[in-house]
């Protein structure tokens, strides 16, 4: 482990072997806030790295597990939190005229589609387009050759607007819908998404997976240093503005970390930790001052959240930027296991207060259609394990602890589809 908390002379030292970032000392904060005891959380969970600041000066910065500064993890589905920004930047550009442009206009063999032509840029944006989400072919092992193609011919699993359903979906339409735009200016959506913003903040990324086509990942695959998704943190909290340049328009970039309709916990590609907001299966307990990210306050913390707790926290109220970086084997928002599960509101909780918080076991969200099936059965399982909501298990959504259940997967799997319904999972009796 290799720890560095910032000081005058740690700051003055690094500027005179010429490293990068190196920011005065804030004293008050190591009396304010606990960095030692979300560290030391962070390290027994797998982390790589934790490093915040405060009013853009770096008050701690700590490497685990065998990580260093200048190596860098994969922030799996943080990636997202890329494209609100990208997008506001595409307004700003005149590529497109605001976020709630019918995506028709551009993808035009959806014009003919009774849905698909209805869904804008903010339901992809938003995670409400109603598009299914098949994870194996755009997730899983045998994902497709080219996913930006594959995700224009999903099929609709609800009516755009009606429903939260997170998932890659979306952002691979939106990378078809990005690439159709832009023309040939660009090569693709990384190419304009690193000349208009990640080349002005000085962010380099060491790693962005592609496709077989060759389309950069848009929901996942960035992997980045902490210093430098730190940047993107810092840029977000500065409202989009850089070393005195206004890189992305405040109003746009504000638009981001705005509620949505349907789900108060989520933005334009960002979390969100406003109160009734919810997670992918979870929302916070009742009664709770804030949200699903750290249920006991600070309402105002958004944040881009990966695989692995991988996370980007930003408190405006704080003016403060958190990075995160591990490979935990497993990870939840709120405490599931303590033990065993990272926690994001436990880590918080430790960085604030210094204690593990208040905050009672999660809540699993009630969704609509959880209702008894024929013959007195239920299929509160299948729902639960049905993280997408598209109404169908791939073998990628069931955890391996329920291995009869994995391990019958393609017997009960009665038409070969290579997905479980209902039906399927839970037979007439």
């Amino acid at each position: 482990m290799m720890r560095v908390t910032w000081n005058i002379l740690g700051s003055f030292l690094l500027l005179l072997a010429g490293a990068r970032n190196a920011f005065a000392a804030v004293p008050e904060a190591t009396e304010r806030f606990h960095f030692a005891e979300a560290a030391k959380y962070s390290e027994q969970m797998s982390g790589h790295a934790v490093l915040i600041s405060i009013d853009g000066k770096i008050v701690f910065e700590e490497y685990q597990n065998g990580y260093s500064a200048d190596r860098a993890t994969n922030i799996y589905s943080a990636t997202k939190s890329f494209w609100g920004p990208a997008v506001a930047a595409m307004i700003a550009d005149g590529l497109l005229s605001s976020y709630d442009e019918n995506v028709s206009e551009t993808l035009v063999e959806w014009k003919e589609d009774a849905a698909k032509s209805r869904i804008t840029v903010r339901q992809l944006l938003d995670l409400s387009a109603g598009l299914a989400q098949d994870l194996r072919a755009l997730k899983g092992e045998g994902s497709a050759q080219n996913m930006y193609e594959y995700a224009l011919g999903l099929r609709q699993a609800s009516e755009p607007g009606e429903r939260f359903q997170y998932g890659p979906a979306s952002f691979y339409v939106l990378g078809e819908f990005i690439s159709r735009k832009l023309g040939s200016k660009y090569k693709d959506p990384l190419d304009y998404l690193t000349k208009r913003i990640l080349d002005p903040l000085g962010i380099h990324y060491t790693e962005w997976l592609r496709d077989s086509a060759g389309n950069p990942h848009v929901p996942n695959g960035a992997h980045l240093t902490a210093r430098d998704w730190w940047r993107f943190g810092q840029f977000l909290l500065q409202r989009g503005e850089w070393e005195g340049r206004q890189i992305v328009p405040r109003d746009l970039l504000v638009e981001s970390i705005r509620p949505s309709r349907l789900n108060p916990g989520y933005g334009l590609t960002f979390w969100l930790n406003n109160p009734n907001g919810f997670g992918e299966r979870m929302s916070a307990p009742s009664g709770t001052p804030a949200g699903v990210i750290y249920p006991d306050g600070y309402p105002d913390i958004y944040a881009a959240m990966g695989a692995g707790t991988n996370d980007l926290f930003i408190v405006p109220s704080l003016g403060m930027v958190i990075v995160h970086q591990a490979e935990a084997e497993a990870s939840g928002t709120l405490r599931q296991s303590p033990d065993t599960v990272f926690s994001r509101a436990k880590f918080l909780s430790l960085l604030f207060t210094g204690q593990a918080g208040t905050m009672t076991e999660p809540i699993t969200r009630e969704f609509p259609g959880q209702s008894p099936l024929p013959g007195g059965r239920t299929d509160a399982l299948f729902d639960r394990l049905d993280r997408n909501e598209d109404g169908r298990l791939s073998a990628d959504e069931i955890p391996d602890r329920l291995r009869k259940l994995k391990s019958n997967f393609d017997e009960m799997d009665r038409n070969h589809d290579g997905y479980l319904t209902a039906d399927e999972m839970n037979p007439p009796q």
